[in-house]
């Protein structure tokens, strides 16, 4: 199969990462596949971070360095599409690493199933295990693939699965190679946390056909300072008004038994927040409470009203519905009691 003439558009936002960016970048200047346009995004990194990218693209033609002000993640990714020229997109963590065949085998799966999508498998690994001589082993390359062919809905309902790996897989941004056009219209939320649940879901309704291989090709770095183990802030919060978007967005296409799984994921996104309380910033976590009590009693009494008037979901869906908000009710008014 010829694929040399694919184009693929690498996004890496950058941000304070020198002691990382080096297992990225190498990771990506020898990929098997090398018909890449790599974008580095440096967005307003006060370390080193900036210098490291500039002495790769001294070294590589096919990076681009782009340098702004400190705006946050979605800034850096939307200023990656906005100037990406390739036939397919992917998106890379800076302080993550890939498969050197990422790109090789994410693409032929994609041409020869004809998906939209491709999405492989990752691994969490604490950045002290890694070293340049071991980080492939942590990966896996399967030598009998298993692809499975899922279209947009089918996704969408694994996008809301209870099963926290999968949700993880599906959700993120970086461990898939999309067809460009998947992003049409679609970019970012600037100054919002949790960017891939506001993005995710319109990405994936934008495809026929998405590809899912068993490969574990992305290794996810865990770092005691990310931005997901960091003190909490209301931003955090962020989360529900991406859940909001998704209600609002499947109602509006008829996607009913969708807008209810949304509907359950923001009570249980509102529930693990509260669970998370003693990591919010003492200066506000007041505030916290009370923004989330208001949040789950205003979601949860307008979910029971609704389910009452609902006139497109069968009535064990309706019950199984009315069951879960019940049961999330109770977990969320004893978490608050635990509060005390």
């Amino acid at each position: 199969m010829n694929t040399e003439k694919k184009l693929i558009s690498v996004m890496v936002p950058v941000y304070n990462v020198a002691p990382y960016i080096t297992n990225c970048l190498e990771s990506l200047i020898h990929q098997t596949y090398t018909n890449l346009e790599i974008i580095l995004v440096d967005d307003g990194s006060t370390d080193n971070s900036l210098e490291i990218c500039q002495e790769y693209a001294k070294k590589d033609k096919r990076i681009k360095v782009i340098h702004k002000e400190n705006g946050g993640l979605s800034t850096a990714r939307n200023a990656g599409l906005d100037v990406a020229t390739g036939d397919y997109y992917s998106f890379v963590d800076s302080d993550d690493y890939i498969s050197t065949r990422f790109y090789e085998i994410m693409l032929n799966v994609a041409l020869e199933h004809s998906a939209d999508i491709v999405e492989c498998d990752y691994n969490k690994i604490p950045f002290e295990d890694v070293t340049p001589e071991n980080k492939e082993s942590f990966l896996d390359i399967k030598e009998n693939r298993q692809v499975s062919i899922i279209n947009n809905e089918q996704a969408l309902l694994e996008l809301f699965s209870d099963d926290l790996h999968l949700y993880i897989k599906t959700v993120v941004s970086w461990s898939k190679l999309y067809k460009k056009e998947t992003y049409n219209n679609i970019r970012f939320p600037v100054g919002k946390l949790n960017e891939d649940e506001f993005t995710t879901y319109r990405v994936l309704y934008n495809c026929k056909s998405i590809a899912t291989i068993d490969d574990v090709l992305y290794g996810y770095i865990k770092r005691p300072n990310s931005i997901m183990s960091a003190t909490l802030s209301l931003k955090r919060l962020d989360v529900l008004d991406a859940f909001d978007g998704c209600i609002e967005f499947f109602h509006s296409h008829a996607l009913y038994e969708l807008e209810y799984r949304a509907r359950a994921r923001f009570l249980e996104n509102t529930i693990e927040l509260a669970v998370k309380m003693p990591r919010f910033d003492p200066a506000i976590a007041d505030t916290a409470k009370e923004l989330l009590i208001k949040k789950f009693n205003d979601k949860f009494e307008l979910n029971m009203k609704t389910l009452e008037k609902e006139q497109n979901l069968t009535a064990d869906r309706l019950e199984f519905f009315r069951d879960r908000f019940n049961t999330q009710r109770q977990r969320f008014d004893d978490t608050v009691k635990s509060w005390n």
